[in-house]
C-alpha cells in the first residue's frame, strides 16, 4: 500500500507542476515570434492552448 501511495503522491506532484508550469511556458512561447513554424509545432502549441483553456474552465466549474 505504501508503494501505491508514494507513486500517487509523485504523480500528483507531477500534475501540479504541469498545471503551474504549462500556462507560463505557453505564454513565453507565444511571446516568441516564429517565422513559419513547422506545422507540427503549431499544432502542438494550439493543442496546449486548448488544454490550458479546458483546465481553466474545469477549475472555474469546480470553484462555483
Amino acid at each position: 500500500m505504501a508503494h501505491w501511495q508514494r507513486n500517487f503522491s509523485q504523480l500528483a506532484a507531477l500534475a501540479n507542476g504541469a498545471i503551474e508550469d504549462v500556462p507560463r511556458m505557453l505564454q513565453e512561447a507565444d511571446a516568441v515570434t516564429f517565422r513559419d513554424p513547422p506545422r507540427e509545432v503549431q499544432i502542438f502549441l494550439d493543442h496546449c492552448k486548448w488544454l490550458v483553456e479546458q483546465m481553466k474552465i474545469l477549475i472555474a466549474r469546480v470553484r462555483d
